[in-house]
């Protein structure tokens, strides 16, 4: 029995940052409406951030493996310091504070990634 192949993406770091960067901006918009203590916005928001977080996750899941494998590498680096913030974000999201502390670890796990392109810019 052949199992499906999956296709190796050459950047996974890469595709985790756009994720992000997609990520951020309705999550923000998400905090601002729950700043202005709209009660309408917020039955709204847990389902806003719930459809912000599945686009991610299909945005990600095809590269996670290759993600853990980066992060099992380098324990403490950049790619291990984002996906803690990550499950950070989603164990929020379990717990009932929906926006602004998700949208807090998403922006962490995204300045992780900062560190690692700071840090291979460094090294060329």
């Amino acid at each position: 029995m052949n199992e499906p192949t999956r296709a190796v993406v050459a950047d996974p770091v890469g595709v985790l940052r756009e994720a992000l960067d997609a990520a951020l901006p309705p999550l923000q918009l998400l905090d601002d409406a729950q700043d202005r203590a709209d009660t309408r916005a917020d039955t709204r928001a847990d389902t806003s951030v719930h459809d912000v977080l599945s686009v991610f996750a299909r945005s990600v899941s095809p590269v996670l493996d290759e993600l853990a494998a980066l992060a099992a590498a380098e324990p403490g680096g950049p790619v291990d310091a984002a996906l803690r913030q990550l499950r950070r974000a989603v164990n929020h999201r379990g717990g009932g504070t929906v926006s602004p502390t998700c949208h807090w670890q998403l922006r962490r796990a995204r300045a992780a990634l900062d560190r690692a392109t700071h840090l291979v810019r460094e090294v060329r």
